[in-house]
């Protein structure tokens, strides 16, 4: 299913049964974060500086990618494995940046 980079070519309909469904098993949420690439490929894609989802523009079509990263970080705050994924991960770190810049930002415009 991730088998490329390339999040185009990514079966979105796919992911989003198995993120909120077999993922949701804190068993097998525990085997695809630490067997397999799944997880690391899947957060990538999210990672603002990345510039993958950060990029796309914001069409009614594209609330796909919207839909499947609320499920996921739904169900990676379920579990405490999940939470130390997500803690270990540069995402969280690259969004507080992020959100530290735009308060940067309206500190200056106001």
């Amino acid at each position: 299913m991730l088998n490329t980079k390339s999040y185009i070519k990514w079966n979105w309909d796919a992911l989003d049964e198995i993120i909120q469904g077999p993922l949701l098993n804190p068993k097998r949420l525990e085997e695809a974060i630490k067997v397999t690439k799944f997880m690391k490929r899947l957060l990538s894609f999210y990672r603002p500086f990345k510039y993958q989802f950060s990029e796309i523009k914001n069409t009614k079509p594209n609330q796909r990618y919207v839909k499947t990263g609320c499920a996921l970080f739904r169900t990676l705050l379920q579990t405490s494995q999940g939470v130390l994924f997500l803690a270990e991960h540069k995402i969280l770190r690259q969004i507080a940046e992020c959100l530290a810049q735009l308060d940067k930002v309206r500190i200056l415009i106001d």
